[in-house]
């Protein structure tokens, strides 16, 4: 389908990296999860990626960051 063709997996792992959730992606998703949802999977892994992007020293730069 349009949604798993290879330009879109690769336009999507180009973007996403290794937060692309699919069936045929690398991302095993439990079939049936309540704990898992694909925003709660997605924004906590952006977002430690950006705070940490430039490795903050101390806790002001942390809080900075964030």
């Amino acid at each position: 389908t349009c949604h798993t063709a290879d330009a879109t997996m690769d336009i999507l792992h180009e973007r996403f990296e290794d937060m692309v959730i699919s069936r045929i992606g690398d991302v095993n998703w439990p079939p049936r999860s309540c704990n898992l949802t694909p925003l709660g999977f997605f924004l906590w892994g952006f977002l430690k990626s950006q705070v940490f992007a430039n490795k903050p020293q101390s806790t002001d730069a942390l809080k900075v960051n964030i």
